[in-house]
């Protein structure tokens, strides 16, 4: 017999080596079924000892994994554990943003922004003018489900000039993006 203990906790976790705690009844050799990535999944110890184990993986890439624990003692008995599903994102990648209309008197109040990111990450920016930083016009939004990001940044209390805009987001798992 074979029981999950506590399963990979969060369930989207952006550690690549998380801990896992099973409990077996027989002493044997481990193995893992299931999904697409479940044949890449290992333990440093691929044995199994009678009681409770808790372990770390060895390093897993990223993805999402839907797996079952395999004990098989030393006469072929099986005992399995189906594990809770959990997913490992190590990674944000940096949104691709741009704007739509030039910034001008007419538009400063309600620049348009739209561009792509991780989906329903959050998404960071600072704009300034490069030779008077002191004022700075700083946010948040939301990437939606899709990935898609649109919004409207109020700009009019920047000085004329060149404006930079600094963007990065911060996905769903806690990773920040460059």
């Amino acid at each position: 017999v074979v029981l999950e203990i506590t399963p990979v906790t969060p369930s989207l976790t952006s550690t690549n080596t998380p801990a896992y705690t099973f409990s077996t009844t027989e002493d044997g050799a481990m193995s893992f079924i299931g999904g697409a990535n479940c044949g890449s999944l290992t333990f440093p110890s691929m044995s199994a000892v009678t009681g409770t184990t808790t372990t770390n993986f060895n390093t897993i890439p990223d993805g999402s994994y839907a797996c079952v624990l395999v004990v098989s003692d030393i006469y072929g008995n099986q005992g399995t554990a189906t594990m809770t599903p959990f997913t490992i994102d190590t990674v944000a990648l940096p949104p691709n943003v741009s704007f739509t209309s030039p910034i001008n008197s007419l538009n400063q109040t309600a620049v348009s922004f739209t561009g792509t990111a991780e989906a329903t990450s959050t998404l960071f920016y600072t704009f300034y003018n490069v030779l008077a930083t002191t004022t700075q016009v700083t946010g948040t939004t939301t990437v939606d489900s899709l990935g898609n990001i649109n919004f409207n940044v109020d700009l009019s209390s920047l000085a004329d000039g060149n404006i930079l805009g600094e963007m990065f987001i911060v996905d769903a798992a806690g990773n920040t993006s460059s």
